[in-house]
């Protein structure tokens, strides 16, 4: 029986893309809705359109996630026969819950969305804004319950460390308290370890809490020296063996069902280091030639932008804004259903794109 709360699904989207990774000009997190509704289900879209939302009702969804805000500035007026006006409309008299995670968003799995979907690997961060602090969580557990911590603490992000996944650290210890009679008591433990992102601290503490046997778990966080984890906009990667760019080009079109795709540079050129940013991403062309990027893939890219950059060695592929950022929105359902459970209908509505090829 499903027993979340809208709040509870802000919580799992806050975990995969912290607000504060945000561009300070965007608008991220609950735009309408109450939090402690009871959630009926959930619909992820592209753009929260008048359309979006009526598709979520009819799916029996009473919490709408986009990666496009439905307002980036307070309007002045809400005329509720134009937009916004007529989508808030919507929102509020169905009591449907609008979340939205934009530039967080591309910050931590928009592009990583894309490359798995044209079979690309990439994990150097393209344009690096800032890092998170790592951090240590520690706590004793009894040996009956070793496994079960550890497997709560790595479903809820602990243990990823840039070339491994499940790590932790364990040892033998021993722990002594006295109960309300004063009786002295001596147990065999073992001491846990994980290194967990800033992002997941939360949802880890959480989960080791809801399945530790005690009712006060002795756990400690520790925020660790260090660069921490970087962060940013778009990544970089190779591919497995040179390959021309418009043979890549077309891979990319077929890989994401595009109807057409567009190329700047030598068709023939044999390209293997390619870097990525979906949605309007074509002003970080520079951050790519930094790179030593061969071919850059974006959803938008400026005229002027593409001549520089070809002027400099740098060849692009560009596919359009909807279809840079579509893999997105399968993917943010596929992470809902993990973190909310069966109970809890998710739903991915296809984005249909305002520009049409002719």
């Amino acid at each position: 029986m499903n027993t979340l709360t809208v709040q509870d699904v802000i919580d799992r989207m806050v975990a995969l893309a912290p607000p504060r990774l945000a561009e300070s000009w965007d608008n991220v997190g609950l735009m309408v809705g109450h939090p402690g509704r009871a959630l009926r289900g959930i619909t992820v879209a592209l753009d929260p359109t008048y359309e979006a939302v009526q598709a979520a009702l009819a799916q029996g969804s009473n919490l709408l996630i986009t990666h496009h805000p439905l307002l980036f500035k307070p309007p002045r007026s809400l005329d509720l026969r134009a937009e916004p006006g007529r989508t808030l409309e919507a929102l509020i008299k169905a009591d449907c819950a609008l979340y939205a995670a934009h530039t967080n968003l591309d910050a931590t799995a928009v592009n990583q969305a894309l490359a798995a979907s044209v079979g690309v690997l990439g994990t150097e961060i393209l344009h690096r804004t800032g890092s998170a602090p790592i951090y240590k969580v520690g706590v004793h557990v009894p040996a009956s319950h070793v496994e079960t911590v550890s497997e709560a603490a790595w479903a809820a992000g602990a243990g990823k460390t840039e070339h491994y996944e499940r790590a932790a650290y364990r040892w033998e210890t021993a722990g002594t308290y006295a109960n309300a009679a004063k009786t002295v008591s001596n147990t065999q433990e073992w001491r846990l370890e994980f290194m967990v992102p800033s992002g997941a601290l939360k949802a880890v503490r959480q989960a080791i809490f809801e399945v530790h046997p005690y009712q006060e778990p002795a756990l400690d966080v520790v925020m660790m020296q260090g660069d921490g984890t970087p962060e940013g906009f778009g990544l970089v990667g190779e591919l497995p063996a040179p390959i021309r760019l418009a043979d890549f080009a077309r891979h990319i079109k077929t890989s994401l069902a595009l109807p057409a795709v567009r190329l700047v540079g030598d068709p023939d050129r044999m390209v293997q280091r390619v870097g990525w940013l979906g949605g309007s991403g074509g002003d970080y062309w520079k951050d790519a030639l930094a790179a030593r990027v061969e071919a850059y893939i974006t959803g938008e890219l400026r005229h002027h932008a593409a001549l520089d950059g070809l002027a400099a060695g740098l060849s692009f592929i560009e596919i359009g804004h909807v279809g840079s950022e579509q893999p997105v929105v399968p993917f943010l359902a596929e992470y809902l259903r993990a973190a909310c459970g069966p109970g809890v209908p998710v739903h991915a509505l296809p984005q249909v794109d305002p520009f049409l090829v002719i």
